[in-house]
């Protein structure tokens, strides 16, 4: 008995501080975006790369992922995909895939454009997935090389956690690692972003001179996991503090963390992001929202992320 109230006491400790936020009502409002811009930014050229994380929000339901494909087109577009094609960017990083029928049907619904790599973090009693990461590579600017999954670890009472790694070769330039992340979302987890650097020390990631890290780390500028990434790698926003939130509690939990020779051309417009996602300001996808998509459903409880980094000299037509 003794034994179970230190169990259920370390439990509460845990998680106390998401409980206290859950309960402050905070929300992320289309008020606190700046204004969209109405103009499109340039097509993104050979010589540079368009990215974009997001957080499918418990993705298992097959229904949810037509309008959420249409959603990363329209980011897209913002991020300078021309129309005429398939506008998502060239690579899109997915974290909280929970099902495998789910995940099934979002490769193929980007198996036209895209080529799709998926790491399971965790698995479910029955052997199904219960977590999943997965990146998505434009097959017609960049040819996939060698795709690896990295397991992380858990931290209790989290499930195991993982990362998904891409080598990409653009048309004209040097190879580009990409890493996809979901860290736990306990307080206090800098162990799983240790854990990562030194996976990225020992498979010479690091090594790499263009390297992108991004996906839901669940923690913000200054706290302790932030500062492990930033001694390795920079964080591709200039000011940290002034990017503004992806979440509707947890404040800026989605990044790009960089190497040297990828240099930022441009951002995602967060407005045109919050307009394209409707973020929830909830813990929970709706009841009707599982059972049927709605246009007024939100898609994810986080704001996407994105940007167009320069990876390369300009390459002469």
């Amino acid at each position: 008995m003794k034994k179970l109230s230190w169990v259920l006491l370390a439990f509460v400790v845990a998680w106390l501080p998401l409980l206290f936020l859950w309960n402050t009502g905070c929300s992320l409002t289309l008020k606190e975006m700046k204004p969209a811009s109405t103009l499109r930014g340039p097509w993104v050229p050979a010589e540079q790369l368009s990215v974009l994380t997001v957080n499918t929000w418990k993705l298992r339901e097959i229904h949810r992922v037509p309008r959420l494909v249409q959603a990363l087109g329209t980011l897209g577009r913002d991020l300078g995909v021309p129309s005429h094609r398939h506008p998502l960017p060239d690579v899109v990083l997915f974290q909280e895939l929970e099902d495998d029928k789910a995940i099934e049907a979002l490769g193929k619904a980007l198996s036209k454009t895209h080529s799709f790599h998926s790491c399971t973090c965790a698995k479910r009693k029955d052997g199904g997935t219960h977590s999943a990461v997965a990146i998505a590579v434009r097959r017609a600017r960049f040819r996939r090389e060698h795709t690896r999954c990295h397991d992380l670890g858990s931290l209790w009472p989290d499930h195991q956690r993982c990362a998904a790694a891409v080598s990409i070769v653009p048309s004209k330039g040097a190879p580009i690692d990409i890493v996809n992340v979901h860290l736990s979302a306990r307080p206090g987890n800098h162990p799983q972003a240790r854990t990562l650097v030194q996976i990225m020390k020992r498979s010479g990631y690091l090594k790499r001179k263009r390297l992108l890290v991004g996906g839901d780390f669940n923690f913000g500028p200054g706290s302790k996991g932030y500062r492990v990434m930033t001694e390795v790698l920079r964080d591709f926003f200039p000011k940290p503090h002034k990017r503004g939130r992806t979440h509707w509690f947890g404040g800026r939990l989605d990044f790009f963390f960089v190497s040297e020779q990828l240099s930022l051309v441009r951002v995602l417009d967060r407005r045109k992001a919050y307009q394209a996602i409707r973020p929830a300001s909830s813990l929970f996808l709706p009841r009707r929202c599982k059972l049927r998509d709605e246009a007024n459903c939100p898609l994810s409880d986080h704001i996407p992320e994105g940007a167009v980094f320069q990876h390369s000299s300009k390459v002469r037509e």
